[in-house]
C-alpha cells in the first residue's frame, strides 16, 4: 500500500505605481495592488498485489484519489496623488480611490479506480482497466463518469511453431480499446452566476445583483475512445525493429461554447456538442547498423 500526499500554497502581491511625473501614462499618479493566493492538495492510495504461480502471473493495482484546487484573488487602486511619496503603500493617500474587486473560485476532483494485467505462459498479455472519476465542475447529475479500456498482446515469436524461424526474433500483434475524459474548463460553467449592475433611479446611481451567465445544469463529461491495432517485428537479433499501427480516436459530447439567441439576454452557454475523429497510420523503423566492441 502507498500513499501520497503533496500540496501546492502559493501567494503573490503585485504592485504597480505610476508616478506624477510620467506623463503619457499617468500625469496624477496610479497605484495598484493586487493579491492572489492559489492553493492545491491532492491525497493519493495505491493498493499493489503481485502473484505467480505455474503458467500463470497477476498484477493487479486499486486505488482512490482526491483533488482540491482554490484561488482567490483581491484587487484595490486609486489615482490622483500629489507627490511620489507613499507609491502603493498608502491607497488611501488618492484623492481618487477606486471600489476594490474580488474574485474566488474552487472545484475539487475525486477518482476510483482499477487495473488487472494478466500473463499466461509468457506469450498471452491481458489488461484491463477501469475508472470512476468525478468532477465538481460538472452538474449534479453528471459529476461522475466511467471510464474503462482493454488491451491483448500476443507474443507470436514464443510459440513453437516459430523456433525454427531464426531470423525473426520478436513478433507481437496487440490491440488496445480505450476511453479517457476531459474536464478541462473553467468552474462553475454548470450553474448560473450572479454579477452586479448599475442602473440610473431618480438620476442617482444604483448597484444592484442579476444573472450575468446561463448556466447548463446537464453538462457532463467529455468522453475520448480510441481503438488501435498493432504490430512489432525484430529480426536478426534485434538488428532491425518495425512497429505499424492504425488507430482511429473518436472525442464525443465535446466541452464547447454554444450561441445563443440574443433575445435571451446572453452571448453564450456552455454545451456538450459536436464530436471529432482522428484516425491514420504510424510506422517506426529502428535498425543497428554497426554494433562493434568499442562503436556502435
Amino acid at each position: 500500500l502507498r500513499t501520497t500526499l503533496g500540496t501546492n500554497v502559493i501567494n503573490q502581491r503585485l504592485d504597480n505605481y505610476n508616478g506624477i511625473d510620467l506623463q503619457y501614462i499617468s500625469s496624477t499618479g496610479n497605484a495598484v495592488v493586487v493579491n492572489n493566493r492559489f492553493n492545491s492538495w491532492q491525497f493519493e492510495n495505491y493498493l499493489t498485489y503481485n502473484k505467480s504461480w505455474g503458467i500463470h502471473t497477476l498484477n493487479a493495482v486499486a486505488g482512490v484519489a482526491w483533488q482540491h484546487i482554490d484561488r482567490y484573488e483581491v484587487t484595490a487602486r486609486s489615482q490622483t496623488y500629489i507627490d511620489n511619496f507613499y507609491n502603493v503603500n498608502n491607497l488611501g493617500a488618492g484623492a481618487v480611490v477606486q471600489a476594490p474587486g474580488s474574485f474566488a473560485n474552487a472545484y475539487g476532483l475525486q477518482s476510483y479506480f482499477g487495473r488487472i494485467n494478466y500473463t499466461l505462459l509468457n506469450k498471452y498479455l491481458l489488461t484491463f482497466t477501469g475508472r470512476q472519476d468525478g468532477s465538481s465542475k460538472f452538474g449534479s447529475d453528471n459529476r461522475y463518469a466511467f471510464f474503462p479500456s482493454a488491451a491483448f498482446a500476443w507474443k507470436v515469436n514464443e510459440e513453437d511453431f516459430m523456433q525454427d524461424l531464426h531470423a525473426i526474433s520478436n513478433l507481437k500483434l496487440r490491440t488496445s480499446y480505450g476511453e479517457t475524459g476531459n474536464s478541462e474548463i473553467n468552474a462553475y460553467l454548470a450553474d448560473e452566476i450572479m454579477g452586479n449592475y448599475e442602473v440610473i433611479f431618480g438620476g442617482a446611481r444604483a448597484i444592484g445583483i442579476g444573472i450575468s451567465r446561463m448556466g447548463n445544469p446537464g453538462l457532463k463529461w467529455e468522453k475520448v475512445r480510441q481503438i488501435d491495432f498493432g504490430v512489432e517485428l525484430g529480426l536478426f537479433e534485434n538488428r532491425i525493429n518495425i512497429e505499424f499501427d492504425w488507430y482511429r480516436k473518436r472525442a464525443m459530447d465535446m466541452l464547447l461554447s454554444a450561441p445563443v439567441p440574443r433575445s435571451s439576454g446572453y452571448n453564450e452557454v456552455s454545451m456538450n456538442i459536436g464530436s471529432m475523429e482522428n484516425k491514420g497510420v504510424e510506422l517506426a523503423l529502428n535498425t543497428v547498423n554497426i554494433r562493434g566492441k568499442n562503436f556502435t
